[in-house]
């Protein structure tokens, strides 16, 4: 039993048609099935948001054709509750970065403003708050003497939206982490894609040309164009 598996083993190793058989070690083949999985999971990760930074890239660019050539404005007048007008007080007199929890609850409650949105600029009896978000701004006044308040609210549209999120303007910590995640994915994926072109380079002759026509292209547009 013993000899038939030697020679098994020897004519597994004999030539074929004149050429010789290459075994691959374990490892070598255990390394590119791990390289192919990092490219694919990485890729299928950044793919939704490889479109929508795609996608975005375009109207951002032709934001003329895309936007609203006016936003949508909302105005209104009112009176701040006496107790919200009390709470304002002691905050006026330190010059807060912050509104008492409750003043941000009714300011939320009432006007869609969150904390975390919040700009302050307290002067003359006056506080004036912004609240900046993509696709879009609100911002509050209010006389801290007779509670007269104005408000405003501009949208300038789904598109202005979305241009902002790519930017990442005004859209929170949430997004900058998701931002941070989707960059190192999307590094991932073309790292790990480099590798496999590499490995197929010797199969496929016009890999590199076609790699050096994507590098060159933005470069000489930089070198022309871009002043």
């Amino acid at each position: 039993m013993q000899d038939q598996t030697n020679r098994g083993d020897e004519h597994s190793t004999k030539p074929i048609g004149g050429v010789a058989r290459v075994r691959r070690s374990p490892n070598r083949i255990n390394w590119v099935r791990h390289l192919h999985t990092w490219h694919w999971v990485s890729s299928a990760i950044c793919l939704f948001g490889l479109i929508l930074f795609a996608a975005t890239g375009i109207t951002l660019n032709n934001a003329q054709l895309f936007e609203r050539d006016e936003p949508h404005l909302q105005r209104t007048t009112g009176k701040v509750p006496a107790e919200i007008l009390a709470r304002l007080a002691p905050a006026a007199q330190q010059n807060a970065s912050r509104l008492p929890g409750d003043v941000d609850a009714w300011l939320q409650s009432s006007y869609g403003i969150k904390p975390a949105a919040q700009r302050l600029d307290w002067s003359d009896g006056e506080l004036a708050i912004s609240a900046p978000r993509p696709g879009g701004n609100a911002s509050l006044r209010i006389d801290l003497k007779s509670g007269m308040l104005e408000f405003e609210r501009n949208d300038r549209g789904l598109i202005a939206y979305f241009n902002d999120l790519h930017k990442g303007r005004h859209a929170g910590a949430g997004w900058g982490w998701f931002l941070d995640i989707f960059a190192g994915a999307a590094l991932l994926s073309a790292f790990t894609g480099l590798l496999i072109l590499i490995r197929q380079s010797s199969m496929r002759p016009t890999i590199w040309p076609i790699v050096a026509f994507g590098a060159f292209v933005p470069a000489i547009v930089i070198f022309l164009f871009v002043h």
